[in-house]
């Protein structure tokens, strides 16, 4: 917070920066519930500067907010080839309605999944921790639109809308919540794994994927009820597969992704998982070592891997 400080600044007024994707501040957001309590215990005096950070991004996200529950994507015509080409293809197609700067419909491919499955789940913790019920209420609008979509070719889309659905069920207790993500889980997740524990097409198949759909399936078994014990059992044929083939990698070539708060959910999961636990202090390592050139503090990681590293144990 103190090396942006320009920048937080304008997040804490609830004034987006130019240009970004909303998954930055659900990023953002998702790192300030982390840290939270652990600011309050032991740096009390930058708890209400936190809070303010953390309710002007949860604004520009409630803000943005499309009325069907999902989350824009900015019109990024112009300032990214590959996005920009993506926008101009689906507005030629007449897919897509592009408004006030931002593409105000849901992506035909599936990709708001994404965002709204980001978003909707860092609102969903932020509200829990904070008692916000404007939070809660965004985030459960954006689980029900995830609950009316169709899976889509893309695993990992569908495992956005498994993880969103699974924190919706913690946060609200309601089953067809629990329901949707068990779904979209067997349905747009478990056939496409291959028997090495990847996923079976080559966009899947890449880490930064994988890490995505591990992501899905920890939250789904982080929220399933102990005496589910048969979707528990359904869960686990996929997940231990998956998790060892990310750790195998791990081993052969270094840790090639960051991915500590999801390690953190499956270490959870899998608590006498000794491998688990060291990727853990291994990942919260490569994370503070990126975050310092040896001579000053410097935002080297995602603001929630960070963040993290203040749950690690020893």
């Amino acid at each position: 917070m103190k090396g942006e400080g320009r920048r937080v600044r304008q997040l804490s007024e609830g004034k987006p920066l130019p240009d970004q994707m909303l998954r930055l501040y659900a990023d953002i957001l998702n790192g300030m519930t982390i840290i939270r309590p652990f600011v309050e215990k032991h740096q009390a005096d930058a708890v209400a500067d936190l809070d303010k950070l953390t309710n002007g991004v949860a604004k520009i996200l409630t803000t943005l907010q499309q009325p069907e529950g999902h989350f824009p994507f900015p019109d990024l015509r112009g300032k990214n080839i590959r996005f920009g080409d993506m926008i101009n293809k689906q507005l030629k197609a007449g897919a897509v309605v592009v408004k006030d700067g931002w593409l105000v419909t849901a992506d035909p491919d599936g990709g708001s999944q994404f965002d709204t499955g980001v978003c909707g789940t860092a609102l969903l913790l932020a509200g829990q921790l904070n008692g916000n019920e404007t939070c809660k209420q965004a985030g459960l609008r954006g689980a029900d639109w995830a609950l009316t979509q169709k899976c889509c070719a893309n695993f990992n889309y569908n495992a956005f809308s498994v993880s969103l659905l699974a924190q919706a069920f913690r946060v609200s207790g309601e089953s067809k919540y629990l329901d949707g993500s068990l779904k979209k889980f067997r349905v747009g997740v478990a056939p496409g794994q291959a028997p090495n524990g990847r996923w079976m097409d080559a966009h899947n198949a890449r880490t930064v994927y994988h890490r995505i759909i591990l992501q899905g399936l920890g939250d789904l078994m982080f929220a399933l009820p102990k005496d589910r014990q048969d979707e528990r059992a359904e869960l686990d044929r996929v997940l231990q597969p998956a998790i060892k083939a990310l750790l195998d990698e791990f081993d052969a070539m270094g840790q090639t992704v960051e991915a500590l708060p999801e390690l953190q959910t499956l270490a959870a999961v899998y608590p006498d998982d000794t491998r688990l636990k060291t990727a853990v202090l291994a990942m919260a390592g490569h994370v503070i070592a990126k975050c310092t050139d040896g001579q000053q503090v410097k935002l080297g990681s995602a603001v929630a891997q960070l963040a993290a590293v203040v749950r690690v144990k020893p």
